[in-house]
């Protein structure tokens, strides 16, 4: 199979990751969240980061363009178009600042996971005028694997759904 047939794959089963962990919380809305946690086990293991709507829509459209600027990267390696890497590359190299309170709130892994993801992208547009392809293809797939670290690690849930603590146990 060839290099770029396996960061395809790679790129869509992240995809479709995502949409499973969705699918997965997705639950009867004339349930109240503690209805719903104790009708659905939590056969789920991943850290959950709980956030509000904002937050959740905002890791969503970061999701999102990194999986569209990993492809558009992709393209330019198979057309061996370095201007097109370098582009889509730097474009992710940095984020807008609009997740800062969602950071606050995420586990340190997670934000650091976040970091060394930006810095790949930078990697990536630094190299894309004089590396070798299949260099450009190597660093593209290790960013790949970040992303597969962190859906297998993580899981973005709404904030109704964050257990409730009983201050009697905490006791």
């Amino acid at each position: 199979m060839k290099p770029v047939s396996i960061l395809i794959s790679v790129a869509i089963g992240a995809a479709l990751a995502s949409a499973g962990t969705y699918a997965l919380t997705r639950t009867e809305p004339s349930l109240t969240p503690q209805a719903q946690t104790e009708a659905t086990p939590n056969l789920d293991e991943r850290i959950a980061i709980y956030l509000n709507q904002d937050e959740n829509a905002h890791v969503r459209e970061e999701m999102l363009g990194f999986l569209s600027g990993l492809a558009e990267i992709n393209e330019g390696i198979l057309a061996e178009d370095r201007e097109l890497i370098r582009q889509s590359a730097d474009r992710l190299r940095v984020g807008d600042g609009s997740g800062r309170s969602m950071r606050q709130k995420a586990p340190e892994g997670f934000v650091q996971i976040s970091r060394a993801l930006r810095t790949d992208f930078g990697t990536i547009a630094d190299t894309a005028m004089d590396a070798e392809f299949d260099e450009l293809q190597a660093l593209t797939s290790n960013t790949l694997y970040r992303c597969s670290a962190c859906h297998s690690t993580y899981q973005v849930l709404p904030e109704r759904l964050r257990p409730k603590v009983d201050p009697a146990s905490q006791e």
